[in-house]
Formats: C-alpha cells, sequence, structure tokens
C-alpha cells in the first residue's frame, strides 16, 4: 500500500513537472496581443450558449447525488440533494476533490441527517456515475476511431486502453446485475440494480460531453481548427492526467495538454478559449455557490448557538 503510495506521488511529480515546462514553454511563445484581440470576437449569442451548456452540465452533476440518493433511499427532498451537490461540485470544480466533493458533501449532507455512514456511499455512487461514463466514452473513441494525435502519442497502446477502459465499464454493468456487494472499512457497499447502473452510464457519459460542448463553443468562436469529436479526446485524457496530480479544476493541465495537441499559431486563440472556458465553467458558478455555502453554514453555527 505504502508503495503504490510512493508510485503514484512520483508519477504526479513527473506529470506536473512536465506540465510546467510545457506551460513555460509555450506561454512565453504566445503573442498576448492575439489573446486579447481574441476576445473582440467573442460574441454575446456565445456567451450564451456556454452559459446553456453549463447548465445542463451542472443539472446533469446534481443529478448524479439525486439519483445516488434514490439508490441509497435517504428520503431526501429533491431541492435538498439539490441544493447540497449544486454546492459541493462547485466547490469540487474549483478547490479540489479533497474539499468539494468530500468536504463540504459530508458537512452538507450531515445537516439534513444523513447518517454518516452513507456520506461515502453517496460519493462513491455519484463518482461511479462520472467516471463509469468517462470510460465508456474513452473506450469506444480509443477503441473504434482514435483521433491522430492519440495514436501518435499513445501508439499500439491505443487499442488495450480502449478495450481495458470498456471493460471495466461492462463489468461494472455485471456487478450491478448480478447485485453484487463488498465492505469497505466495515461499510457494507451494494452495488446499484442493473437500471440504475444503465441511467449512471447515460448520465455520466453525457456530463462529459457537456463540459466539451461549453469548451468547443469558445473555441469555435475563436476560430481554431478543432472539432467537438477532438476537444471530448482532449477533455478525457487531460482529466485522467488532472487526476493522477490531484491538481484542483486540472488548472494548467487542461491548457497544456490542449496546447500540445494543437497548432501553435492557434495557441493565443485556445488561450483565450479556455480562459473564457475556466470563467463560465468554474468562477460564475463559484459567484452564486460560494455565498450560499457561507449562509448554510452561517445558519448551522446560529442554531447550534441557539441550542447551547
Amino acid at each position: 500500500m505504502r508503495l503504490s503510495k510512493i508510485v503514484l506521488s512520483f508519477l504526479a511529480l513527473i506529470f506536473i513537472t512536465i506540465l510546467i515546462v510545457l506551460l513555460y514553454r509555450n506561454l512565453s511563445q504566445i503573442d498576448w496581443e492575439l489573446v486579447t484581440e481574441s476576445f473582440g470576437l467573442l460574441r454575446t449569442q456565445t456567451v450564451l450558449m456556454a452559459i446553456v451548456a453549463v447548465l445542463l452540465n451542472i443539472c446533469i452533476l446534481i443529478s448524479f447525488d439525486v439519483l445516488s440518493s434514490q439508490i441509497l433511499q435517504l428520503g431526501l427532498r429533491f431541492w435538498q440533494v439539490s441544493k447540497s451537490a449544486f454546492l459541493s461540485y462547485v466547490m469540487n470544480m474549483n478547490f479540489g476533490a479533497i474539499l468539494g466533493g468530500v468536504g463540504v458533501r459530508f458537512r452538507l449532507y450531515k445537516k439534513l441527517n444523513v447518517q454518516p455512514l452513507k456520506i461515502p456511499l453517496i460519493v462513491i455512487l455519484s463518482s461511479l456515475s462520472n467516471w463509469i461514463g468517462y470510460l465508456l466514452i474513452l473506450g469506444l473513441i480509443l477503441l473504434f476511431n482514435p483521433p491522430s494525435f492519440a495514436v501518435k502519442y499513445l501508439s499500439s497502446f491505443t487499442s488495450i486502453l480502449g478495450f481495458l477502459s470498456l471493460v471495466i465499464s461492462f463489468l461494472y454493468l455485471i456487478a450491478c446485475f448480478r447485485g453484487l456487494s463488498f465492505s469497505i472499512k466495515k461499510t457494507l457497499f451494494q452495488f446499484p440494480k442493473f437500471k440504475w447502473s444503465l441511467l449512471q452510464l447515460l448520465l455520466g457519459s453525457l456530463q462529459w460531453m457537456t463540459q466539451s460542448l461549453v469548451i468547443f463553443i469558445f473555441l469555435n468562436s475563436f476560430n481554431v481548427p478543432i472539432t467537438f469529436y477532438d476537444v471530448l479526446t482532449t477533455l478525457l485524457i487531460a482529466a485522467i492526467i488532472g487526476l493522477l496530480t490531484h491538481i484542483p479544476s486540472g488548472i494548467g493541465v487542461l491548457e497544456g495538454v490542449f496546447f500540445t495537441l494543437t497548432p501553435i499559431t492557434y495557441h493565443p486563440q485556445v488561450l483565450a478559449g479556455l480562459l473564457c472556458y475556466r470563467v463560465v465553467y468554474n468562477l460564475v458558478p463559484l459567484v452564486f455557490a460560494f455565498p450560499s455555502y457561507l449562509v448554510t453554514e452561517a445558519k448551522g453555527i446560529h442554531r447550534s448557538i441557539k441550542q447551547y
């Protein structure tokens, strides 16, 4: 166990070092005047389309927790789960999984009187919804129609990685179909019913597609010659690197991967598009979520003082 942690930490350090070098090399070559000029191409219609895609993505993320609460039969109202999920995912997107995905979610669900042992199960089921969808899309892309850059960098491992991704996702479906279970630190985890697992697969896939759509809308508006298919694949690759490096919101990871996989002449437009994506996808939801979370915490403190 200790050896695996050392290996993962070493791999993370290698990825972070490579990303820093790539970012420095690419950012030092960027003409910042072209980045500024690119913002002039931004239209109101483009921003509105991106906002709609972000709202759709957030609704899908919220549905992860709604589905998890149904599977675990928590008996919570829809708006209670939706509020907790929204705040948790926005914090997660900006401050990382430890604080947002686990810490904030644990505090919010505890205030709703959810049993402490069931809160980690919410996190696990919601994460499974996200990553099972990820594996399905990644597997289908790499196995049946891998982009040229994937073949270039992964070489013969492309088909193997695609096959393994599909196998893992289908093994999960089989485990759900057979109703398997196992224990995690004395907590019993029961695989969801098969119908729920299919819904998890669908929602997880849609989550990655809508997130990619936000990026594609901005890059397309800045005339970057990249297809939605390539944006989706690039995001999937960046996501796994971000997971290994534990960098909150994959800041620098996403940019580094896109710089590597796009022609250098379009890097100013790529950077402009990704900055717009960061604002709309990360910062705008945070403007609404952070004050709401502070109010929720303040109410909890006030309630505790009154009881005391």
